[in-house]
């Protein structure tokens, strides 16, 4: 779950931490609702009860009714992102009598296992070049930090999202 990143609607869903982010907006989510949101994501198409959400969200604790709608309530109220309810497109919608479904597109993007594999390979070699340039950079003192960063949020950009 940690290396993972969703898209779903036009949102992309960062749950490592807890973040959705949609063109210049990012919104930070209770750990709660980020697993509420996974586990609707996990299972698109699919309505999932009160019953279900209770045992695989909150573990079996004892959990009104009335927690199981506020939650839900946060997790629209999030992905409306400020919108109003008409302007907002519907992600989760109610089912009556049944629970609740996922209705917007979920897509999984990046999981923690391709990660690592990417990682493992694109760490030896970007590492090399990385630690060439920072050498270089030393005996010829002619880069200014600012270059380096620049470099280094390039680097975690294509990683993250390339």
């Amino acid at each position: 779950m940690l290396g993972e990143i969703w898209k779903i609607g036009d949102w992309l869903v960062f749950p490592a931490e807890n973040t959705l982010r949609r063109d210049c907006s990012e919104v930070k989510v209770p750990p709660r609702l980020m697993d509420a949101l996974l586990f609707f994501a996990r299972h698109p198409d699919h309505v999932i009860s009160r019953t279900e959400l209770v045992a695989h969200l909150w573990n079996r604790s004892v959990v009104t009714d009335q927690t199981v709608t506020q939650n839900i309530f946060e997790l629209r109220k999030a992905l409306r992102d400020g919108c109003g309810r008409q302007e907002a497109p519907e992600y989760i919608a109610t089912v009556p009598k049944r629970g609740y479904q996922l209705v917007a597109g979920a897509e999984l993007l990046r999981c923690a296992q391709e990660e690592e594999l990417a990682q493992d390979s694109d760490i030896s070699a970007d590492t090399s070049d990385i630690a060439a340039e920072a050498s270089e950079a030393a005996v010829a003192g002619q880069r200014k930090s600012g270059k380096k960063r620049s470099k280094f949020i390039d680097f975690a950009r294509s990683f993250l999202f390339g």
